[in-house]
Order: structure tokens, then C-alpha cells, then sequence
């Protein structure tokens, strides 16, 4: 079996990844693509800056998931024992290590999943803008009209 990831949830500002896998597979979260809120949503000139602000995970009692950035370990977490960790800032803060690195999610040992809640920060620009032009936004283009 592959590592798969699939996104449950995509925002302008945040996003919630599930990998699940077995066995030695990688798979990558690519920041300029898959976290894209298509179809209002497009990287812009800024480097794509998204923070870890929280992970869950579980799996066989022999499973490993690592997360790495840039050839960076950020976590190895242990799938046998489930756990959850938050950082939006109440008792610890986003984990910025990296932050413009594309994350790689690696599954050894057996059966694991992890549900990777991101928050994009910079790098990222709405099509949408109804807060600055109202009922004269255009959505085809973004900013103010030439």
C-alpha cells in the first residue's frame, strides 16, 4: 500500500491533510499547488509560507510517521501510541521550522494515518476580494481595475 493524502478541508488560511500508509512510502505536501483553495484562490509573488498548528495520529502498534522539511525532521511520531498535539498559540505556538519547505510525510513499520492541520500565513492571495471593492469586485482579475 501507497501513502495517500487527502485533503479534508482547504480555506484562504488554513488546510487539514490526511495521510494514511504503510510501510516505508513517502508522499509530499506541495505548498504552491496543493493547498491551493482553487478556484478562488492563487499563489502570488510572495514564497508560500504555511506554519503546523496542529497533528493527530494513530495506527498499528509498529507504525512510524516522520515529518521532515527540507531535509529537516520536524516530528517522528509513533502511530501505536494515538496522541494530538496543538499549536494555535493557547499553550504552545505554530511550528515554524522550515515553514517555506514543502512537508514530506514518511510511514515505516506498519498501518498509520495523520490528520496534519496547516495554516498558511504568506505566499497565498484571494480572488475574492468583496472586503475591499463590495458589489464592484471582479472576480476575473485580482485588484483594482486598469
Amino acid at each position: 500500500m501507497t501513502v495517500a493524502k487527502s485533503f479534508l478541508k482547504i480555506s484562504d488560511f488554513e488546510a487539514v491533510v490526511k495521510v494514511t500508509g504503510v510501510n516505508a512510502d513517502t508522499t509530499t505536501i506541495t505548498l504552491n499547488s496543493d493547498l491551493l483553495h482553487a478556484p478562488t484562490q492563487v499563489v502570488d509573488g510572495s514564497t508560500q509560507t504555511v506554519d503546523i498548528t496542529g497533528m493527530a495520529w494513530t495506527g498499528a502498534a509498529n507504525g512510524v510517521i516522520q515529518i521532515v522539511r527540507d531535509s529537516v525532521i520536524i516530528t517522528t511520531l509513533q502511530a501505536g501510541a494515538a496522541g494530538y498535539l496543538e499549536f494555535t498559540g493557547q499553550y504552545m505556538t505554530p511550528d515554524t521550522t522550515k515553514n517555506t519547505k514543502d512537508i514530506v510525510v514518511t510511514i515505516t513499520g506498519g498501518q498509520a494515518e495523520l490528520w496534519l492541520r496547516v495554516r498558511k500565513t504568506d505566499g497565498y492571495k484571494s480572488t475574492i476580494e468583496d472586503g475591499w471593492y463590495g458589489s464592484y469586485d471582479d472576480p476575473a482579475i485580482i485588484g483594482p481595475r486598469a
